[in-house]
């Protein structure tokens, strides 16, 4: 009889954890623009394009996303790459706020030795010559942008300071 209440016991909390775990899993499908994988709320970021920008919009679904999303592509994948002009809108962007950015890229165009920083954390992108997420930012949220020249083989940086 004890031995019948312990399995009972056992498989009420299997079953309980495992019905909390399906309820909190989300039905979205995985967006990624330019290569990016977006986290967090997806349509923020989605609405942060300019539908003007976009030149191709992918879907995978099944075993095509799983094999090379993995779990994460379990729902699907949405594939978003944008024009390659929307690097130079970002450029232009970021040298409203720096001449000294400015006048960089217009002798530097395609420099990717530097390091992009958001309010003090680090932006990696390896995929573009400005990373997403600041081609994201828009104009009115930049409160500064401090630029940085390369100098030998370190790399230069721009730090961004958004509007809180």
């Amino acid at each position: 009889m004890k031995k019948a209440i312990f399995y009972l016991f056992v498989l009420t909390v299997a079953f309980g954890l495992k019905t909390q775990a399906q309820t909190t899993l989300s039905n979205q499908p995985l967006y990624v623009v330019d290569g990016k994988v977006l986290e967090g709320t997806t349509n923020d970021a989605l609405s942060a394009i300019n539908p003007k920008d976009i030149e191709s919009i992918n879907v995978l679904k099944d075993a095509s996303a799983t094999a090379i999303y993995g779990s994460r592509g379990v729902n699907g994948v949405v594939l978003v790459n944008t024009k390659p002009f929307t690097i130079k809108t970002a450029q232009d962007k970021l040298g409203k706020f720096s001449s000294k950015y400015r006048s960089y890229v217009k002798d530097n165009p395609a420099d990717k030795n530097l390091t992009f920083s958001i309010n003090g954390k680090v932006v990696n992108d390896t995929t573009r010559i400005v990373p997403n997420e600041v081609i994201l930012l828009k104009a009115d949220a930049i409160h500064k942008v401090d630029f940085e020249k390369p100098k030998r083989n370190n790399k230069g940086s721009v730090k961004i300071t958004t509007i809180p």
